[in-house]
């Protein structure tokens, strides 16, 4: 069983951002107490007018591994995201892991423009491993993983608070 999201009216760069920070963004969806994902592959190819990938990410130290295939379409702005999730049961036996699928299928389905704009403008901490601490709540994050305003900012998700990252 395959989960299908197909996501309309997507520029090239905004359907890149959505596949560099899944993992970000399945963590703002998720509960408190589910696992995040954990990318351990990625890979985009080009045809033509379609560009296409594949990712694998890792749920639960490794309990479960999702795969997603994506392809988007220049012409038509149109990016169609296919989510398989398998649960390791042992070390040969697995088994389809539906809920994986499905949580990462709303938090695909739930993305906002705003969010997609805010997870553009924060590649500018891509890869950043420094530590952000909420001035208000004391929360701490790694900065690859906050929502940044327009003007620079930094949002606590913690408490909400707008603060500047340094």
């Amino acid at each position: 069983m395959t989960e299908t999201v197909e996501l309309f009216d997507l520029e090239e760069n905004e359907f890149k951002t959505i596949l560099n920070n899944l993992g970000s963004i399945y963590s703002t969806k998720k509960n408190w107490y589910e696992a995040g994902l954990d990318p351990i592959f990625k890979n985009f190819g080009e045809l033509d007018e379609l560009m296409f990938g594949v990712h694998l990410f890792s749920q639960g130290q490794g309990i479960s591994i999702s795969i997603i295939l994506s392809e988007y379409n220049r012409d038509t702005k149109c990016s169609i995201f296919n989510i398989s999730s398998i649960y390791m049961s042992g070390l040969s036996a697995y088994s389809t892991f539906k809920k994986g699928e499905i949580k990462i299928k709303e938090a695909l389905q739930g993305l906002t423009f705003e969010e997609l704009e805010a997870y553009t403008r924060q590649g500018v901490y891509e890869g950043s491993n420094e530590i952000f601490q909420c001035p208000h709540c004391n929360a701490q994050y790694r900065l690859r993983v906050l929502r940044v305003t327009e003007d620079g900012k930094v949002e606590c998700q913690n408490c909400g608070v707008l603060s500047d990252p340094t």
